[in-house]
C-alpha cells in the first residue's frame, strides 16, 4: 500500500469510516477536508518573492462528539531565503502567523510532508492504535506526531528546519494539542533540502580489537556507502565498503513507535576499518560517502592500550536532546544541548579518547523523529571520538521482549522501540555480528588505555545462571591485571537498583574498580564499597572495594539531591525539590550541606594511568569541575586466582 494512502486509511479507521478494498468507502476529501473560505489561508514566502497559495485551504472534521470548532481564520508566512530549496544539513526560516479568534487553541507544527496529506486528531486510548496502557504518549495527540511544535498565534518566530532526508511542511492547527480536538487549518508547500541522499549522523565506535575502528552513518540512499581514509587529509588512499540496514514499523513492538510516533529512519551504514598498519596514537583522516556525496574530512586517533598509556574519557547518561530553536518536543530536555556542547568542548581540550552515554540516550520513547535531533546534536563529538552507549529502559523495555517489565510506565518505558532504533544506530557486540534487528543482549567489552571496559545490559536478567552473568564471569576472569590494571563497568541502572546487585559478588572477587550508571537523575559517588559497607584496603595501593558512580544528570529532570554521608560522600548534583531554599528552577549553585541546585546538570570526565584514576563531575552552569575524587592502586597488580562462587 502506498505510504500516504496507508496513513489516510488509518486516519479513516480512527474516524470510524468504513474501508473497502484498502480504500475508504467515502471519498477521502469528504471524510477529511471540507474547503471553506472561512478558514485559514496559508502563504509560502521565500525572501526573494512572495507567492500566495491559490485559494484558502481549510480543513474541518466530521466529529460527534465533540462539535466542530468555531470558524477560524489565519495566515502563515514562511521566509526561507533565496529559492525554495533549503541547504543540505538544515536551515533557519522565519514563520509568521496571524489567526482569529485568538482563543481557538492555535499551534504550529513541523511535520513530515509525505507521511499524510492531512494531520488528524487522535486519541491515544483508542484501542485501534493498539494496547497502549502505560505507553509514554504526550501531546499533541495527532496522527502523525510533529517533529516539534510551538503554541500560540500572532507570532514571528525563527525555526530551524532540520535535514531529515524527506520533505517537511509547517502545519497550522487549531483546537489545542490535547483532548483529540486538533484540526488542521492549512499548511505550507513542501520544504525540501538540497543534495538528497547525502551522509549525516556520522559516529565512531569501538570493537573488541584496538586495531579496529567502526565507522557508521545515516543517509536516504543505499547506493555505494563507502569510507575513504588515510594518513593525511589529502591522501585518503584506503577504501572500505559499508553494509546497510534499516528497520520498519513492523520491527518495533508497540505504541507510539508504530503509529503516531513513526518516523522513517533512513539507511544506517557501518563498516570496520583495519588499523593494524598504523601505530597506536596515530591520527588518521576519513570521509564517508553515499550515492557519490561525501562528508567533509574528519579525523580520529588509533586506540592505544596498555599500562604505559593515559586514557581520557568524557561521559554522561540520561541526556536526551534539545531542539536548537527551543521548539517543544516530546519529553524535551532543555539542558541536553548544554551537556552535549560541554562534552565536545572537554573532549577537544583534553584530547579525549572515548565518549560514553550510559543509557536513556535520546528519550524518543516511541516518537522516533527525536532520534534525528539527538544524532545531529552528538555528531560534532561522535565523528571524532568513539561514542560508546548502553541500552537504558527508555531504549529497550517492553513487555514480552525479555526486558524487565516493572518500570514506571508498566514496563513500556521504550514506547514500543524495544531497543531497535538504538541498536540499529549503534552497532556493538551481538548486534554488530548477528544483524539481529532486536538484539536483546547488547553487552560487550573492550580494552582502551590501561582499562578493561565492560558494558552490561541492566534491562534484562543478571541472575547467576543466566547468559549475561556467564558471559560477564568469563570476561572478567580473563583480564590480566599486570597488562590491564583497571576494570570499569558501565550499565544504565545503578548497582543497588535491585537487579545489578546480583553482579556484586562477582565484581568484588574480580576487583572491578569503578561502576558508572545513570537512571537516577543526579550525580553521585560512593565510597569503596561491598555489601553496602565502606571498605579499606589491606595494603597501601591495594583493592578496597567497588566505587559506584551515578552520572544521570545529563539532561532529564533532576531527582532529589542527597546529603553527603560516609557511604556517599558526593550526592550534590540533584535538586531537593521539597526544600524551597534551593530554588530548584534557578540557574545557580547552592553550596553547603544541602548539596544541590537546579543548575547541577552536567557531564563527567575521568583520566586514568597505571596507578591513578581521577574522576570529576562537571557542571553545565560554568563548565567547571564541581567535585573530584581519586582512586589509587599499586602496579603491577597480581593476577587474580579463579574463585568458584559460593552459589555454584
Amino acid at each position: 500500500m502506498d505510504t500516504r494512502l496507508g496513513w489516510l486509511v488509518l486516519a479513516a479507521i480512527l474516524r470510524g469510516s468504513s474501508v473497502v478494498g484498502g480504500t475508504p468507502a467515502a471519498d477521502i476529501n469528504s471524510v477529511f477536508i471540507e474547503g471553506s473560505s472561512q478558514f485559514a489561508g496559508f502563504r509560502f514566502e521565500p525572501t526573494s518573492h512572495t507567492e500566495a497559495m491559490a485559494g484558502d485551504r481549510a480543513h474541518t472534521r466530521s466529529r460527534t462528539p465533540p462539535p466542530p470548532p468555531p470558524p477560524a481564520n489565519g495566515t502563515i508566512t514562511v521566509s526561507v531565503g533565496p529559492g525554495t530549496t533549503l541547504p543540505a544539513g538544515g536551515a533557519w526560516v522565519n514563520v509568521t502567523t496571524t489567526c482569529t479568534p485568538t482563543t481557538a487553541g492555535w499551534w504550529v507544527g513541523l511535520f513530515p510532508a509525505e507521511t499524510a496529506s492531512i494531520v488528524v486528531a487522535a486519541n491515544p486510548a483508542d484501542p485501534k492504535l493498539g494496547n497502549n496502557t502505560g505507553s509514554p504518549f504526550t501531546p499533541p495527540f495527532v496522527l502523525p506526531a510533529p517533529l516539534k511544535f510551538v503554541g500560540g498565534c500572532g507570532l514571528v518566530r525563527e525555526w530551524w528546519v532540520p535535514d531529515v532526508r524527506q520533505p517537511l511542511a509547517f502545519v497550522l492547527m487549531s483546537g489545542g494539542t490535547s483532548g483529540g480536538t486538533s484540526v488542521e487549518r492549512a499548511r505550507t508547500s513542501r520544504l525540501t533540502h538540497g543534495s538528497p541522499g547525502h551522509p549525516m549522523h556520522v559516529r565512531l565506535g569501538r570493537t573488541a580489537l584496538s586495531t579496529e575502528m567502526r565507522v557508521s552513518w545515516t543517509s536516504a540512499s543505499i547506493v555505494s556507502p563507502t569510507v575513504r581514509w588515510g594518513n593525511s587529509p589529502s591522501s585518503l588512499t584506503n577504501l572500505a565498503s559499508a553494509s546497510s540496514t534499516t528497520y520498519t514499523s513492523s520491527d518495533l513492538c508497540g505504541e507510539p513507535a508504530r503509529t503516531l510516533g513513526w518516523f522513517d529512519p533512513g539507511w544506517h551504514h557501518t563498516t570496520v576499518l583495519d588499523l593494524s598498519g598504523s601505530p597506536p596514537g596515530t591520527t588518521l583522516y576519513y570521509a564517508v560517502s553515499s550515492a557519490g556525496m561525501a562528508t567533509p574530512t574528519r579525523q580520529f586517533r588509533v586506540p592505544s592500550i596498555g599500562p604505559q598509556t593515559t586514557l581520557r574519557v568524557v561521559l554522561t547518561a540520561d541526556m536526551g536532546a534539545t531542539a536548537i530553536d527551543k521548539a517543544s518536543q516530546h519529553w524535551a530536555e532543555a539542558q541536553a544541548c548544554v551537556t552535549t556542547a560541554s562534552m565536545a568542548a572537554w573532549a577537544a581540550e583534553k584530547q579525549a579518547d572515548l565518549a560514553f552515554n550510559v543509557g536513556d540516550l535520546s528519550y524518543a520513547t516511541g516518537y522516533l523523529g527525536k532520534w534525528e535531533t539527538f544524532m545531529s546534536a552528538i555528531e560534532p563529538l561522535s565523528a571524532t571520538v568513539p561514542y560508546v552507549v548502553a541500552q537504558g529502559n527508555h531504549e529497550q523495555d517492553w513487555p514480552g521482549t525479555g526486558a524487565v517489565t516493572n518500570g514506571p510506565l508498566a514496563g513500556r518505558d521504550s514506547g514500543g522501540e524495544c531497543g531497535v532504533p538504538a541498536a540499529s544506530r549503534f552497532m556493538v557486540g551481538s548486534s554488530a555480528s548477528s544483524g539481529d534487528p532486536k538484539p536483546i543482549s547488547y553487552w560487550y567489552s573492550f580494552d582502551a588505555g590501561p582499562v578493561h571496559f565492560v558494558v552490561v545490559n541492566t534491562e534484562i536478567s543478571s541472575l547467576w545462571n543466566g547468559t549475561q552473568y556467564q558471559w560477564l564471569e568469563s570476561d572478567l576472569t580473563r583480564v590480566n591485571r599486570s597488562e590491564t590494571p583497571w576494570i570499569v563497568m558501565m550499565g544504565h541502572r545503578n548497582e543497588f537498583d535491585g537487579r545489578r546487585d546480583q553482579f556484586e559478588d562477582l565484581m568484588y572477587r574480580t576487583q572491578v574498580d569503578l561502576t558508572v550508571a545513570g537512571h537516577v537523575h543526579y550525580a553521585r559517588q560512593s565510597c569503596p564499597m561491598y555489601k553496602g559497607v565502606c571498605r579499606a584496603a589491606n595494603v597501601t595501593g591495594g583493592f578496597d572495594g567497588i566505587v559506584h558512580v551515578v552520572a544521570g544528570n545529563g539532561g532529564q529532570a533532576l531527582n532529589n539531591a542527597t546529603r553527603p554521608t560516609k557511604e556517599h560522600p558526593y550526592g550534590g548534583s540533584g535538586c531537593n525539590w521539597t526544600d524551597p531554599s534551593q530554588n530548584c528552577t534557578a540557574a545557580k549553585k547552592v553550596t553547603g550541606s544541602t548539596q544541590g541546585s537546579g543548575s547541577e546538570f552536567g557531564m563527567s570526565y575521568f583520566e586514568v594511568n597505571a596507578t591513578t584514576l581521577t574522576y570529576s563531575f562537571v557542571g553545565n552552569n560554568d563548565s567547571k569541575a564541581h567535585y573530584t575524587f581519586q582512586l589509587s592502586r599499586a602496579f603491577p597488580r597480581p593476577r587474580l586466582p579463579h574463585v568458584v562462587p559460593p552459589h555454584r
